[in-house]
């Protein structure tokens, strides 16, 4: 929560203003260590010199924060346009899927259908020639049907 307070409060402000807030508390120092010369401003200028060094570290602290969060968009918008290309990339490839797909499904109907009008040609030759023992069939059809037989109890 507190870092959303800092981002949201700070977050608005140019970069170049935190090394000029660290440059002007150096000046600020300086002109400070001078005023403690003056014996009428030594206790204000006293007061002043630690107040402009954590001035000039919070600046500094806040410039390295500014640099890796200029860092960190450049990172992400490069991450953004490769998602974006990945996403039509992976629309175009799935596009092709589906007609590939379609295709596939066309040829089994195909295939299927062609077996079919061959079964119903050739039914009476079927009927004709069917030299299958019936043991086999009814072996065949407990297979299909997945069902043992019933076997007594001894």
């Amino acid at each position: 929560m507190f870092s959303w307070i800092i981002q949201y409060a700070v977050g608005d402000l140019p970069i170049w203003i935190w090394p000029f807030m660290a440059g002007v508390s150096v000046a600020i120092y300086f002109l400070a260590g001078v005023a403690t010369y003056f014996p009428n401003i030594k206790p204000y200028a006293m007061f002043i010199k630690p107040i402009a060094f954590v001035v000039f570290c919070v600046g500094i602290f806040m410039y390295g924060g500014a640099g890796v969060e200029a860092i960190n968009k450049v990172a992400i918008q490069l991450a953004e346009e490769r998602v974006k290309a990945a996403e039509e990339a992976s629309k175009t490839a799935n596009q092709q899927l589906a007609v590939k797909l379609k295709d596939a499904q066309l040829t089994i109907k195909d295939q299927e259908n062609k077996l079919a009008t061959s079964i119903l040609k050739n039914k009476k030759k079927f009927d004709a020639e069917c030299n299958i023992d019936p043991v086999a069939l009814r072996m065949y059809n407990r297979a299909v049907s997945n069902t043992q037989p019933v076997v007594p109890k001894k």
